[in-house]
């Protein structure tokens, strides 16, 4: 059992690169998920709306999966 409640993670280098996932990213959060570890999301991406941001990620990148007031 983790003794971890909250994990943030970063968008840039962390989990996605040129607008592709980090290799083991993807798995990475979607074991985090499982374990009920709480994810938050940071990023310098500066004035980009959630649209914007969306459009250089992944089709298959969802925010869903974090908690939404951590984001």
């Amino acid at each position: 059992m983790s003794n971890f409640k909250t994990v943030f993670l970063d968008i840039g280098d962390t989990l996605v690169t040129n607008g592709g996932w980090v290799a083991g990213a993807r798995e990475a959060l979607q074991a985090l998920s499982y374990s009920h570890i709480r994810l938050g999301l940071i990023s310098n991406t500066g004035d980009w709306t959630r649209a914007e941001l969306k459009q250089r990620l992944p089709a298959d990148f969802d925010f869903s999966i974090f908690q939404p007031e951590l984001v």
